[in-house]
């Protein structure tokens, strides 16, 4: 149930699946993508480094409480995701700056920092 309503929540393209086991981020990315995030809709983002783990949050607004609970890897490409049982979903990182996350995008959604 919950993974149907994720698909909901995130469309289509937040189903990419990839085969490949990411790794860990490096500790300067992971400590840059730390914080809060929301969207126009009020779903909540909040990524917690915890030692080399990455933790990801989503807290989706008006969904009777459903918390999506992952976390975030890179792969070999380069390429950032977020990890959950379903698979793994592309993020894309926009920066104000050097350094300085801004939002964060995981499917069509695309989390604001707060």
């Amino acid at each position: 149930m919950a993974d149907r309503v994720q698909a909901i929540l995130l469309g289509d393209a937040g189903a990419e699946t990839d085969a490949e086991v990411p790794g860990p981020l490096d500790a300067a990315r992971a400590a840059e993508l730390s914080g809060k995030y929301s969207d126009d809709k009020g779903n909540t983002l909040t990524v917690q480094v915890e030692g080399r783990s990455v933790r990801a949050n989503i807290h989706w607004a008006g969904q009777g409480g459903l918390v999506t609970r992952a976390h975030i890897g890179l792969l070999d490409s380069g390429r950032i995701v977020l990890i959950e049982s379903s698979g793994n979903t592309a993020v894309l990182v926009e920066q104000s700056g050097p350094g300085v996350t801004s939002a964060v995008l995981i499917g069509p959604g695309r989390f604001s920092r707060r």
